[in-house]
């Protein structure tokens, strides 16, 4: 009876057991998030979410164009995630600084930079706004972070999914040490890069268009020690596949191999897009460009040149002041950034945000055209470098001559000019550089000194002439004239090929001379040989020997020479061997230009 009683009270005692049991056991396992399967993929998903950054660092660099450029820290970022993301701040190195795009407005901007307005007269003045806002903080930032900076631009500030955002940060001087910049995102933490002033491997140098905007090209320089194999090359942030031929895909250090892109349909003209090119290493290149394509040969005098000097009908002339009417699809290049130099002066912070302000307003009535800007009242060289990425093109005279800063003097003026184009080129690349002839220049005295002057301009990698020229109306027997009549139309029948070349090293062997060669690749086209005869005369042959190196193999070459009247065709030349070919050339008394084709190719 007992024993029966226990077992009464046992079974009476278990199920409570049992409750208290399974709710110590669910309760435990509760506090180690083992709950239902629907809720446990949700939560999966967020915490992957949380621990992926919504916005990947797609590349970064630290770019550096010359001995007088300071340097630009260069962040490109990927949205990864299903909706837009608004960048809200960027700090370098831990403070705030101002950056365009996220504080639109030039007094904000001033305000937040410690930037004082200088004014033609000199005089520096605060607004008032930014004397109000002078805080602790704000000083603190002058002292730390603004002394570091010239400007920065972020595009765009809300990058929608699978888009892609450039923020750019251009310094005073050459950072000693690695930097930091972090961005403040909205509803995300922050995306922290750290860059370091190491040399880029690989970077993009040109990016050229064929007629018709359906086929790009975008040029690749192997910056590095070591030869690198290129892997692909992605638009906005997509691999085109088949559509993309790279060519050639093993690089020796300092050549270049071109990416040929051909779409389903043609590019649009102003269009904005993203290049990267991966190597095989992982070395990556990438680029912010606009579709700007042809070689304009223009004035800035509308309505003053002689029809039979053969310029294109539209001039590249700043609009009315005020007035940024839009304009259709069609030539026409913007000139808006000269002036604004005149009035800041050495204030170059002040200077590049009334730059970017004007192009914003650009960009905004006119989609379609490019906008360049003229550096003005200060060293072209330091011009260059500064403000080459600020706008769609830069511009430059480079027939102005004289030596550059800290370094020696050139030895003829047609190489002086031709120093400030690469400094032109190389500060700009991959956006296209612009020269301004000027006939008036001192260097510019004669016939033959304009064709070296010219000619070295091309060699320099130019992408279109804007001349400014004071005797338009001169005799018909005026020398310079005659000689700036017959050049222009050796350009005209050559720029179809200039508006798809780039520069590359193609000069293999040579006896110089006083001979300047440089090469230039169209492809799909050949080779464009700029030959210079320096003004101390040719001390050869009436023929110069040189090794070119032949990007057909074994194809036979097709040597022409440009003349006022077309193309003349010289010789036809089987390769001494693979990819190489021994030409001889006829001297020019000043300077000239040759094509060479595929024999089955007309030039």
């Amino acid at each position: 009876m007992k024993h029966a009683s226990r077992l009464w009270m046992f079974a009476l005692l278990l199920p409570i057991l049992s409750l208290m049991l399974g709710w110590s056991v669910r309760h435990r396992l509760s506090r180690t998030s083992v709950i239902p399967a629907s809720t446990v993929f949700e939560r999966t998903a967020t915490a992957v979410e949380t621990a992926r950054a919504p916005l990947e660092t797609y590349h970064s660099d630290f770019r550096c164009t010359s001995p007088y450029d300071p340097g630009s820290l260069r962040v490109f970022l990927r949205n990864r995630e299903p909706r837009p993301i608004r960048i809200t701040e960027v700090r370098l190195d831990g403070y705030p600084i101002p950056v365009w795009g996220l504080t639109t407005s030039l007094t904000a901007s001033a305000a937040h930079a410690g930037a004082r307005d200088v004014s033609v007269s000199g005089t520096n003045d605060l607004h008032a706004s930014v004397r109000a806002q002078d805080e602790p903080s704000l000083r603190i930032h002058q002292e730390m972070a603004h002394r570091q900076l010239l400007w920065a631009r972020l595009r765009p500030v809300v990058v929608q999914p699978g888009a892609i955002a450039e923020c750019v940060v251009k310094l005073q001087s050459p950072p000693a040490r690695p930097m930091k910049l972090s961005l403040a995102l909205d509803g995300a933490p922050p995306h922290d890069v750290v860059l370091r002033p190491a040399a880029r491997g690989l970077s993009i140098s040109a990016v050229t268009f064929a007629p018709g905007l359906g086929i790009m090209h975008v040029f690749v320089c192997n910056t590095g020690s070591q030869t690198t194999k290129l892997d692909r090359c992605e638009l906005d942030g997509v691999d085109p596949g088949v559509a993309a031929v790279i060519s050639p895909r093993a690089v020796a250090p300092g050549m270049k191999s071109v990416v040929s892109i051909r779409p389903p349909h043609p590019f649009g003209q102003g269009a904005v897009l993203t290049l990267r090119v991966v190597s095989s290493e992982g070395v990556t290149a990438a680029e912010r460009v606009r579709v700007i394509a042809g070689f304009p040969l223009a004035t800035e005098e509308p309505g003053a040149v002689p029809v039979d000097f053969g310029l294109d009908a539209w001039p590249c002339a700043p609009p009315p002041r005020g007035l940024l009417a839009p304009r259709p699809p069609g030539p026409w290049i913007n000139v808006l950034f000269e002036c604004v130099m005149h009035k800041y002066r050495a204030n170059l912070t002040r200077t590049a945000q009334q730059v970017f302000q004007l192009y914003d307003d650009m960009l905004a009535a006119d989609p379609f055209h490019p906008g360049i800007i003229h550096p003005c009242r200060i060293r072209v060289e330091e011009g260059c470098a500064k403000f080459g990425e600020t706008a769609d093109a830069i511009r430059i005279n480079p027939f102005v001559g004289g030596d550059l800063a800290g370094g020696p003097p050139a030895p003829t003026p047609h190489m002086a000019a031709w120093r400030l184009g690469r400094l032109a080129y190389d500060g700009a690349a991959p956006r296209p550089w612009y020269a301004l002839i000027a006939t008036d220049e001192p260097v510019c005295d004669s016939p033959q000194a304009l064709r070296r002057l010219g000619y070295a301009t091309i060699a320099a990698g130019t992408k279109g002439l804007f001349f400014r020229h004071a005797h338009w109306t001169r005799t018909p027997g005026d020398a310079i004239n005659q000689s700036l009549r017959a050049w222009i139309a050796e350009i005209r029948h050559l720029r179809a090929w200039l508006s798809e070349a780039d520069v590359v090293p193609a000069l293999e062997t040579s006896n110089p001379g006083s001979l300047d060669v440089a090469t230039l690749l169209a492809p799909g086209r050949g080779l464009v040989l700029i030959v210079i005869n320096g003004a101390s005369g040719w001390t050869g042959s009436s023929e110069a020997e040189l090794g070119i190196l032949w990007p057909f193999g074994a194809a036979p070459a097709r040597l022409s020479q440009v003349t006022a009247n077309g193309f003349h065709e010289l010789c036809i030349t089987e390769p001494a061997e693979a990819g190489r070919l021994d030409l001889k050339l006829p001297v020019p008394k000043d300077a000239t230009a040759f094509v060479l084709t595929c024999e089955r190719t007309q030039p």
